[in-house]
């Protein structure tokens, strides 16, 4: 049975509908025996319903898996609205420009901007111009097919389930895991107990160390095997599959759809009563269907940057100033750091962090380098502290790797407030100074803060009843080099610093 894929089209109605048409037309012929693409256009494709016109074209676009907006003269403030409901639900977008004289119309000053904003070489999204239907549907033939490619390659090689019957088949365990000894019991209990729980942290912290060495001990204790699925951005679709090539029922999961698909999962897991864990998860809604789909008691160990409403959530922060002298010493090996202030200084140059003092320990080895001859070496940017040889997976050879990704999914508001927060004296700030700094609404702020900590990279705290927000000290060196990088000056912060403390 083929998959369906709802692909959303999107323009002024009347301007463009002859090409609404055309692409209506055009994308069922590219789908094939395994896949079937199905246009929604609200002209044609919205029921009679009692519900807002917004709500019944947001819904159809959560339940699409690519968005086509088109583009030429007129602005259409539920085109604008549509494009940018895509991109907070993660949906691709293509944007195609019609570039042909309309009668002596000139575009919409409005429709112009936002086109401009699109082209943001960080931020923007690469439009396709064009000047007649035909022109369009070879460029939307093209691009589609294009997409089906990557979307398929992305589907089948990135997700990966693994059946771990011992504690030796767990992915990811380490050799030694040093001052999370408390959180492991904790975690222990609560699974014990059925519970969902989110282990959630800044990047390189230590979580997914943390699942492998809780699910190498669940199997040597008898609790049954365990199935680690590196899930990423992946979707619902591509975790349910990649769980079906591990139990060997990849042909019935591959064909059943909704209810029928999560019903097969759901026996499949109850059958073979694993614990499953869920490690590096980006995709909120992909985590919802998989918790729909789990049997009712069964447990579940989630790792991830951002936050998700599961049963309990532990988090994995920077590890105590005694163990992160163990763990670099652990790195190095056969070296005492104990009485070394240098030593001690460079942990907290690192901010206690797992992975960082992971690198700083090889590179203490592998140069023969004292704690004091790396201080001097990073002092200005320890974020830019790499392995030592190359020697680390794509996306894990240096702090910087993994901050790129946190940062590189922000949008360009949340983008804005990251950099500025580089800016401040302190990698500590209100909402109420950083709007000051940046001239900005406190409530906007406050609720870009939330935002980048729902991401990971600041942590909120309360102190005299003030609320104000934290980044770890390694995001703050990467901060305060791309506000220095951008050639912004600190004179609005010491202005904002001025009129903050004179409230």
């Amino acid at each position: 049975m083929p998959r369906s894929l709802g692909i959303f089209i999107s323009s002024k109605m009347v301007e463009l509908s002859e090409e609404r048409r055309a692409l209506e037309a055009l994308l069922p012929t590219l789908g094939d025996d395994t896949l079937q693409l199905f246009p929604w256009v609200f002209e044609t494709d919205a029921p009679a319903s009692g519900s807002s016109i917004r709500s019944v074209y947001m819904n159809a676009l959560d339940q699409s898996e690519l968005y086509i907006g088109l583009f030429w003269d007129d602005y259409g403030e539920w085109t604008i609205d549509e494009f940018h409901r895509a991109g907070e639900l993660g949906i691709t977008r293509h944007l195609y420009v019609k570039n042909a004289p309309s009668d002596g119309k000139q575009r919409d000053p409005r429709l112009q901007a936002f086109l401009n904003q699109q082209s943001d070489v960080r931020f923007g999204i690469t439009p396709r111009w064009f000047t007649d239907s035909d022109d369009l549907t070879r460029q939307v033939t093209r691009s589609v097919r294009q997409w089906l490619i990557e979307r398929q390659i992305a589907h089948h090689s990135a997700t990966t389930a693994v059946i771990a019957r011992s504690s030796d088949d767990v992915p990811e365990v380490p050799r030694g895991l040093i001052g999370r000894e408390d959180l492991i019991a904790e975690v222990h209990t609560l699974l014990d107990d059925g519970t969902r729980l989110l282990l959630r942290g800044f990047g390189g912290m230590g979580k997914t160390a943390l699942a492998a060495t809780i699910a190498s001990e669940r199997i040597d204790a008898g609790k049954g095997p365990v199935v680690w699925v590196k899930a990423g951005a992946a979707d619902a679709d591509a975790i349910f599959e990649a769980l079906g090539r591990a139990f060997d029922e990849q042909q019935a999961i591959a064909s059943a759809q909704g209810d029928e698909r999560l019903q097969i999962i759901r026996h499949l897991l109850a059958e073979h009563k694993p614990l499953l864990v869920l490690d590096d998860v980006w995709n909120g809604s992909a985590l919802a269907l998989v918790v729909k789909a789990l049997p009712r008691t069964m447990p579940l160990l989630v790792t991830s940057r951002q936050r998700y409403p599961l049963d309990e959530t532990i988090e994995v922060a920077e590890l105590k100033p005694d163990a992160a002298l163990k763990l670099l010493s652990y790195h190095v090996r056969r070296r005492d750091f104990s009485a070394d202030p240098d030593a001690q200084a460079l942990c907290e140059l690192l901010g206690y962090h797992a992975f960082a003092l992971e690198i700083a320990g090889k590179t203490l080895k592998v140069y023969d380098l004292s704690a004091g001859d790396l201080i001097q070496r990073i002092q200005a940017a320890p974020h830019d502290l790499n392995m030592p040889g190359d020697f680390g997976e794509l996306g894990r050879k240096g702090i910087k790797s993994l901050l790129d990704a946190s940062v590189d999914a922000l949008d360009r508001r949340l983008h804005d407030v990251f950099v500025t927060f580089g800016g401040l004296f302190e990698p500590t700030s209100t909402p109420e100074l950083l709007a000051l700094t940046m001239n900005a609404d406190t409530a906007d702020i406050r609720d870009a803060l939330e935002q980048i900590e729902l991401r990971g990279l600041v942590n909120s705290a309360t102190r005299e009843d003030i609320r104000y927000y934290r980044l770890h000290d390694l995001a703050y060196s990467y901060a305060r080099t791309m506000f220095v990088s951008k050639g912004l000056s600190e004179g609005p912060v010491i202005e904002a610093c001025r009129r903050y403390t004179a409230v």
